[in-house]
């Protein structure tokens, strides 16, 4: 009995191969076309920037490689094995999401920038509060020396 679970084993992980290559053979060549694409919008985020549509079609287009890879990751007959040949793809499908983090962390340096640049602000202000009040006596004596004239 045990025998045949193996040879089950062995026939079901046979045809899980030969259908993962049918699906990698069939996708070649459209995610090879999507990495250009993607590759393109990458080098156009760099130098000018993306517009809203542009940033859209890039985050589709990751979304569809790690959707490309997950299936081919759900049929491989062994998954750990899979996904230690794939380790260069596994962190380049995740580095895209750290750049979420980056802005957030951005966002957060800004706001500190910004209280910081307020603290400046009221430094300025109470230093010439300071300096008025220093100069109030002199400008009241002359004040009322000029009063005088």
């Amino acid at each position: 009995m045990s025998s045949s679970k193996f040879l089950e084993k062995q026939a079901l992980e046979k045809e899980r191969s030969e259908v993962l290559q049918q699906l990698e053979d069939w996708l070649e060549t459209p995610m090879l076309v999507l990495g250009f694409g993607w590759l393109a919008l990458f080098i156009v985020e760099i130098i000018l920037g993306l517009n809203p549509l542009l940033e859209a079609l890039s985050i589709t287009i990751w979304i569809i490689f790690i959707l490309d890879f997950l299936l081919k990751l759900a049929i491989a007959p062994h998954k750990l094995s899979c996904i230690k040949n794939n380790w260069l793809t596994v962190i380049s499908l995740g580095l895209p999401a750290l750049r979420t983090f980056r802005i957030i962390r951005f966002v957060k340096i800004l706001r500190t920038a910004r209280s910081v640049r307020g603290l400046q602000l009221l430094r300025v202000m109470t230093r010439t509060n300071r300096g008025m009040r220093v100069w109030q006596p002199v400008l009241a004596v002359e004040g009322s020396v000029m009063l005088w004239r």
